[in-house]
């Protein structure tokens, strides 16, 4: 997805000129740079900064894209971003990769396992996370009238997002963005074997939107909440909040750190994997859902 976002936003440079794309330390965007050098900001190692300076860019009306590492631009940056970006409104998107434990050879600091949670406590903030490049698209083509983060990575292996029922008599699978193309391949193996469960992805973190998209789900049925993030403050507390029991919730700890693990592995370990996601969905369809 990071491929294809580049490309989006040389795009959008082309079409407005008031956009402007502010990184930190990223040797990245080399078709922005060369076609759009005076709207390419590199700010160096100096999170802080760069949120500062895409704040202050977009107070002059500035269409500003601030892109870095999740797990360095949310956390050294969170005071500028909730005072100078969220509190005064502006318009400041933030793209923020290797979420969750997409650098998993790296060590926990490159681990951003709760950047839904964060940035949903900054004022006026909006929250997505795109499950594939058609979903990025529109949302990047949306003009803003506030400050908003997306989560975006590279897929998840070969999984291709199938699109599926959202609605099943017997379960709901609602997953956090990517994590539905996941979850697909689960959820297609079950209704090939007559289990009616559906699968709903979230792409915008808001109570409203949660509520919209499992209206069509049968009071019945078992909701089973998938998201790489950890429990708090994410897509589990959005479906509560939004009056939905859950019988099951994959999540991640809060104390990831997965150096030496591969990918496969970590989708293992941490139960995102095909088999244990249809054992999930299994295993609960009989149990009595909790709030």
């Amino acid at each position: 997805m990071r491929r294809e976002l580049y490309e989006m936003l040389a795009a959008l440079a082309e079409k407005d000129p008031s956009v402007i794309l502010v990184v930190a330390d990223l040797g990245t965007f080399g078709t922005f740079r060369s076609r759009f050098p005076a709207r390419f900001i590199n700010v160096g190692v100096a999170e802080p900064n760069s949120a500062g300076i895409a704040a202050g860019l977009a107070s002059q009306g500035k269409r500003v894209f601030l892109y870095g590492v999740a797990g360095f631009t949310l956390y050294r940056a969170f005071e500028q971003i909730k005072f100078s970006i969220g509190y005064w409104n502006q318009r400041v998107c933030i793209i923020g990769t290797g979420f969750g434990w997409r650098y998993y050879q790296m060590g926990r600091g490159h681990h951003a396992a709760d950047d839904v949670a964060v940035m949903r406590l900054v004022p006026n903030m909006r929250v997505f996370a795109p499950v594939d490049t058609d979903s990025l698209s529109g949302i990047l083509s949306r003009e803003p009238s506030g400050p908003c983060y997306i989560r975006i990575g590279e897929g998840l292996g070969d999984e291709s997002f199938r699109c599926l029922p959202t609605s099943g008599s017997d379960a709901v699978v609602v997953a956090l963005g990517e994590m539905a193309r996941q979850c697909s391949a689960a959820v297609g193996a079950l209704r090939n074997e007559g289990v009616d469960v559906g699968l709903v992805a979230i792409e915008e973190l808001r109570v409203e939107h949660v509520r919209e998209k499992l209206a069509s789900a049968a009071q019945t049925c078992r909701i089973i909440v998938v998201e790489d993030h950890v429990a708090i403050g994410g897509l589990g507390s959005i479906v509560r909040d939004a009056g939905f029991p859950i019988a099951k919730h994959v999540h991640l700890p809060t104390d990831v750190d997965t150096v030496t693990h591969s990918r496969a592995a970590l989708l293992q370990h941490y139960g995102f994997d095909t088999r244990t996601i249809q054992n999930d969905i299994l295993s609960c369809l009989n149990s009595k859902p909790s709030m």
